[in-house]
């Protein structure tokens, strides 16, 4: 198992939205365990965010990212965005 950070403006919208909100597919909460669980099955991204990966999920037909980074060593998924799929990324790349 992998300990899962969030960046506090994740886990305000985590909070937000609810994890169990059937609006998500897959649920934030769903999307929480398979990060906790198998965090590498998500495709690295390149350029500035090389040290990253996404996972994909929908709001309302909208396409979401959530984007983290990983740290083998203490086995550690930290969460450093959520939300619309550009502007995720473009948080991801203030964070990293």
């Amino acid at each position: 198992m992998w300990q899962v950070q969030l960046h506090r403006d994740v886990a305000a919208k985590l909070e937000k939205y609810g994890e169990q909100n059937p609006e998500f597919i897959p649920t934030l909460g769903d999307l929480r365990n398979e990060l906790a669980t198998n965090p590498k099955q998500f495709e690295r991204k390149q350029g500035k965010l090389r040290k990253a990966r996404a996972a994909p999920l929908k709001w309302l037909g909208d396409a979401w990212r959530a984007v983290f980074t990983i740290d083998e060593e203490r086995r550690i998924v930290r969460v450093l965005s959520l939300g619309p799929h550009d502007e995720a990324y473009a948080e991801a790349a203030r964070r990293i």
